[in-house]
């Protein structure tokens, strides 16, 4: 069996300094979560105000797509439930 280890990062909506410091560890750990719950081995997550990067073993059963747009968007449903965060957010 062939795994496939891969760097994946992605950013705000036109490249918005939103995530702060008090979300940014939160979402990093929610992140992690959402990519074991994929059956993914997650290495990192890490990023900036600006965008994120996750460095991920992909599941057996995983896309990419289905990772980042797994990811995309329930972190974007988790961040715009956090206090201070837009209500608009996307990535």
């Amino acid at each position: 069996m062939v795994s496939l280890a891969l760097a994946q990062s992605f950013s705000t909506k036109d490249r918005r300094s939103l995530l702060t410091d008090s979300v940014r560890s939160k979402l990093f750990a929610y992140l992690a979560a959402v990519g074991r719950d994929l059956g993914c081995e997650v290495y990192r997550v890490g990023g900036v105000a600006d965008h994120v990067h996750l460095a991920i073993e992909l599941g057996r059963t995983t896309t990419v797509a289905d990772l980042v747009k797994k990811v995309k968007q329930t972190s974007s449903v988790w961040l715009k439930e956090r206090e201070g965060m837009p209500s608009t957010f996307e990535w």
